[in-house]
């Protein structure tokens, strides 16, 4: 079974990938939209609508690695 330490790492490293994704996803649709796209088309309200969806799903995740390793219980020494 891992210990505590390693679930934190793979955790925080899963966390930091997944929002590091979604950021970037996020970037792109957005740069797409305002580049390539008609300014009054419906497709660009919904582009831009799921790039912010994206920005801040990756903006929660990565707070939410943040506060998950600040509250992780320390592993105490075996005594």
């Amino acid at each position: 079974m891992p210990d505590s330490r390693h679930q934190l790492k793979v955790v925080t490293f899963a966390a930091i990938g997944l929002t590091a994704v979604l950021v970037l996803a996020g970037t792109a649709m957005t740069a797409y939209a305002l580049v390539g796209m008609e300014r009054d088309s419906t497709f660009f309200a919904a582009t831009l609508l799921w790039a912010q969806v994206f920005l801040m799903a990756g903006v929660v995740i990565g707070v939410g690695a943040v506060f998950l390793k600040l509250m992780w219980p320390t592993a105490s020494p075996a005594a």
